[in-house]
C-alpha cells in the first residue's frame, strides 16, 4: 500500500523513529504532520528544523495531552479529514495516544506502520505487507539536525602532522598530555583515533550513508563538543579520547561521556579510547560497564582498528 502523501507522525522525546523514516527512500515522503504535545514543543521544533533544511513541507497539529481520549480521537480525525492521503507512523507518543491514532486510520484503511529501533518498518495496515529495513539514510549532520543542534565544526580529515597510519601501530609512544603542549598532544591523539576508526568503518560493508568525523562541535541551546563521532546505520557513535599519565578524574570523565550519550537516544553507543592504564577489574572499568560505554585502554591500543570495527559491526 503506497498511496499516500504524508507522514502523519506522533511527536515524542525520542525524534529518530519519526525522522529515519520519513526521509528513506523505501517510505519516505516529503509531506509531514507533526502532532505535539505543550510537552513535546521543543522536540517538534527540532523535528521541524531538520525537516525543513531537507526541503520538507512540515505542518503541526497541536493535540490534548490532558487525557481527554475523546477529544484526541476527534482531533486524529480531524487531521486525517485534512490530509486524507496520509499514512501513520504510529511508533511516537504514549501507547493511549498511539492505539487511538492507529484505530482512526485502519477504519479509513490508510496505511499504517511502526519503526523499530533495528531500522525495520513493521507494516501495521495492511497486516500482511512483508516488513521492510531501511538503510542506513542518516548523515553525522542529519542526525544532530534532529536533536536540535546545529553543526559548527567538523573535521573529515586527519591533521596531516599527526604521524600518519604508521603510527596507529606505534599509539603507545604518544607523548602524555603533561609532557607537552596539552591541546597539541591531545589534538593529534583525536586524529590518529579518527584515521583508526576510518580505517576500521572502511573494512565494514557499506551499510547506506555512514558518516565519520572528528573533532566536531554543535549548536543549539547546549552547545556539545566530541573526539570522535560515526553515523553507521543510522546508529551513532561517539569516541571520547583520553591521553593521560594517570586515571585520577576518569569517574568524571565516564559521568561526562554517559550524559552526552543519553541525549542522543536510545540507540546511541560510546567509547572511551585512553593512553592510560585501566584496571579491567577497577571501579573506573564498572562505571564505564554499567553505562554501556566501551572502554579501552593502553592494552588495547596495539590493534584499535579492529577493536572498534568489531564494536561497529551491527
Amino acid at each position: 500500500m503506497n498511496n499516500y502523501d504524508t507522514h502523519v507522525c506522533i511527536v515524542s522525546n525520542e525524534p529518530l523513529p519519526n525522522y529515519i523514516p520519513a526521509i528513506s527512500k523505501e517510505i519516505g515522503r516529503n509531506k509531514i504532520v507533526l502532532l505535539e504535545s505543550p510537552a513535546m514543543k521543543s522536540k517538534a521544533d527540532s523535528l521541524e528544523f531538520a525537516f525543513k533544511s531537507k526541503q520538507y513541507s512540515v505542518v503541526r497539529f497541536l493535540i490534548d495531552d490532558k487525557g481527554n481520549l475523546s477529544l484526541f480521537r476527534k482531533q486524529i480525525q480531524q487531521v486525517l479529514a485534512d490530509h486524507p492521503s496520509a499514512a501513520l507512523n504510529a511508533t511516537g507518543g504514549m501507547k493511549i495516544m498511539s492505539l487511538i491514532a492507529h484505530e482512526v486510520f485502519r477504519v479509513a484503511d490508510r496505511p499504517i506502520f511502526y519503526s523499530e529501533r533495528d531500522n525495520r518498518i513493521i507494516w501495521l495496515n495492511p497486516i500482511d505487507q512483508p516488513q521492510q529495513r531501511v538503510p542506513g539514510v542518516l548523515s553525522i549532520e542529519d542526525y544532530f539536525a534532529a536533536f536540535g543542534q546545529p553543526l559548527l565544526r567538523l573535521n573529515h580529515k586527519p591533521l596531516e602532522s599527526d604521524g600518519g597510519e604508521i603510527m596507529l601501530t606505534k599509539l603507545y609512544t604518544i607523548p602524555k598530555a603533561e609532557q607537552g603542549d596539552h591541546n597539541r598532544i591531545g589534538e593529534r591523539f583525536e586524529s590518529l583515533v579518527f584515521r583508526a576508526a576510518k580505517n576500521a568503518l572502511n573494512q565494514l560493508k557499506v551499510a547506506g550513508v555512514q558518516d565519520i568525523a572528528w573533532g566536531v562541535k554543535t549548536g543549539g541551546e547546549t552547545p556539545d563538543e566530541f573526539d570522535v563521532v560515526i553515523v553507521r546505520n543510522n546508529i551513532m557513535y561517539l569516541i571520547e579520547c583520553k591521553n593521560a599519565n594517570s586515571a585520577d578524574g576518569f569517574n568524571n570523565f565516564i559521568n561526562k561521556l554517559d550524559a552526552l550519550k543519553r541525549k542522543r537516544g536510545l540507540t546511541a553507543r560510546a567509547a572511551i579510547i585512553t593512553t592510560t592504564h585501566i584496571s579491567k577489574h577497577g571501579t573506573n572499568a564498572k562505571r564505564a560497564e554499567d553505562s554501556n560505554i566501551k572502554l579501552w585502554d593502553d592494552t588495547d591500543l596495539p590493534d584499535l582498528t579492529e577493536k572498534i570495527k568489531m564494536w561497529l559491526y551491527v
